[in-house]
């Protein structure tokens, strides 16, 4: 792996890391969905520094990711109740 790309995973890997941590640290969802956002922005800057159709691929997953745990929970404080969000899917992602 070429020097640049091998620093930019790296860097990517120890963001991910600081927001994991910062998720689970997190007392509520709305502060959980807001630190994952991040996550995207994260991989977007990696791939237009070192391309890599793997980060390129997490980047699309994380930022579909975000945008249906938002919608989730603007339907849910909109008063939609079908289905309250879970703090175990937190969890679960901060695992994966």
């Amino acid at each position: 792996m070429p020097p640049r790309e091998e620093f930019f995973r790296k860097e990517l890997v120890e963001e991910l890391r600081r927001i994991e941590n910062m998720m689970r640290q997190a007392p509520s969802i709305d502060k959980k969905i807001y630190y994952f956002s991040a996550s995207y922005g994260i991989t977007s800057r990696t791939y237009r520094y070192s391309f890599s159709k793997d980060v390129l691929l997490a980047d699309i997953l994380l930022q579909n990711v975000y945008n249906m745990m938002m919608e989730r929970l603007n339907l849910t404080k909109a008063g939609n109740a079908t289905v309250d969000p879970d703090m175990t899917v937190f969890e679960k992602i901060c695992d994966g």
